[in-house]
């Protein structure tokens, strides 16, 4: 578990437009972990930062990531996004591998127990009145976030309605490998919440990155390595162990995770270029990568980003070779078979 560095006040080092100590207070932060190979972060965390940029310049992104390169570090300025970056992010991190390997390298590593360690740090010295905790790698700003700073409860994402922990194959899996079969027979009917976006006041997430460090600590570095922090996220929230909060869903409210919907479920305000159903417009799109082979997805990727029309968009996932060659080899196999090669 990390801890902080001798002679730093948090174990950073600010590779931002600035120091913490001079920040203009600003009404919203948003705040992720992009501990990626040297020269490969921008490549994940670029679509997030040009929707800040293009959609709520007001809000500032502050990203906690391994030593930048040179080329990184000069976009991160560009894009006024402050890098807190971590000697040590992970035991043995090894820059030299291709993303797939170090993203898993990392998750073995215990990034997903790590980061709340880290999350916990940066939140002592930001200024902002309101903050959300976002994956960076599938998180996108289709809104104003700076509009949502009212109020004082925990905004959680919930997954797809007609979902439950227990009817989820990975969720369950995650919750007994955490929790054992008695704390999956507790959540079994419980609504899935992602861990990926959360948003609230700063004390509040303050008091929600405590508590998710404390239950790991009490869990033991080994379980969350092979289970991650989601079913934690979604424990102590169904046990009331979080501070108070409510829910957005991925249907109707404004910070939506449809990972676990269908492309063909998603509509789209073209005006607000964010998938509307009924209800609240978007405002956080978590979990878009799921669905870039849609057409009317990167559009309103594009839109919210700023990137012209002939951009082609994909996962960082879906340029890993083994992930092309295996798709390549479904696609041979479909023709053999007379089928659809799409």
């Amino acid at each position: 578990m990390w801890r902080p560095a001798p002679g730093l006040a948090c174990g950073f080092n600010d590779a931002g437009p600035g120091l913490f100590s001079h920040v203009v207070t600003m009404r919203a932060a948003i705040l992720g972990i992009a501990v990626y190979p040297t020269d490969r972060v921008w490549a994940e965390v670029d679509l997030l930062a040009r929707s800040v940029a293009n959609t709520d310049p007001d809000s500032e992104l502050v990203l906690i990531t391994a030593p930048l390169g040179h080329r990184d570090r000069g976009l991160f300025r560009q894009f006024g996004v402050r890098a807190l970056e971590i000697a040590d992010p992970v035991p043995a991190f090894d820059t030299t591998t291709d993303v797939g390997r170090a993203r898993k390298h990392a998750w073995i590593c215990g990034l997903f127990g790590a980061r709340h360690s880290w999350y916990s740090a940066a939140l002592a010295e930001l200024s902002a009145s309101h903050v959300l905790i976002a994956d960076t790698r599938d998180v996108v700003l289709t809104g104003r976030l700076s509009e949502k700073c009212v109020g004082t409860a925990l905004v959680l994402s919930q997954e797809n309605l007609r979902l439950t922990i227990g009817s989820e194959p990975w969720n369950s899996k995650w919750v007994a490998g955490a929790y054992g079969d008695d704390g999956l027979a507790t959540l079994a009917d419980k609504p899935i919440l992602c861990a990926g976006v959360v948003f609230g006041p700063v004390d509040a997430m303050r008091e929600y990155v405590t508590a998710m460090t404390d239950e790991i600590h009490r869990l033991g570095a080994e379980r969350v390595r092979s289970v991650g922090d989601q079913p934690i996220h979604n424990y102590l929230a169904a046990t009331g162990r979080l501070p108070p909060c409510v829910v957005s869903t991925a249907e109707t409210g404004w910070m939506r995770s449809v990972g676990l919907l269908a492309t063909r479920d998603l509509s789209f305000d073209w005006l607000n270029a964010g998938p509307t159903v009924t209800g609240e417009r978007t405002v956080v799109l978590h979990q878009y990568d799921r669905h870039v082979r849609s057409r009317a997805v990167c559009s309103a990727l594009k839109r919210v980003t700023g990137l012209p029309w002939w951009k082609n968009l994909y996962s960082p996932f879906d340029a890993h070779p083994g992930v092309r060659l295996a798709r390549a080899g479904s696609r041979l196999m479909r023709r053999l078979r007379g089928g659809s090669p799409s």
